[in-house]
């Protein structure tokens, strides 16, 4: 190596262990397994994909944006944004039948 002049060096831009962001980021995780699964603690594994969904809709308080937004660059449509919608469209129909009178008004 010294021959042809070339310096071994450890260094890294990014290293998770040492700015302990993993570690925040798993502890927030823990806490949300821990309070989904107090009734029932042998059924974690099958929680965990509501449990990381949980954390990424989740409002980061640093940034005030949620992961999912930051990613996507779109917030998230919930199922229950979908129902609602959808129940007052059928609530519409219901009202006026007619659909021509309907998207008059």
């Amino acid at each position: 190596m010294s021959e042809v002049n070339i310096i071994l060096g450890n260094e890294s831009n990014y290293y998770t262990q040492g700015n302990g962001q993993a570690e925040s980021s798993n502890k927030n995780i823990i806490k949300i397994i821990k309070k989904t699964l107090v009734d029932n603690k042998k059924v974690w594994d099958s929680q965990l994909k509501f449990t990381l969904w949980v954390d990424r809709i989740s409002t980061e308080r640093s940034i005030r944006k949620e992961p999912f937004q930051l990613v996507y660059g779109i917030e998230v449509i919930l199922p229950v944004h979908l129902e609602l919608s959808v129940m007052k469209l059928l609530q519409d129909t219901a009202a006026e039948p007619n659909q021509m009178k309907r998207r008059i008004n």
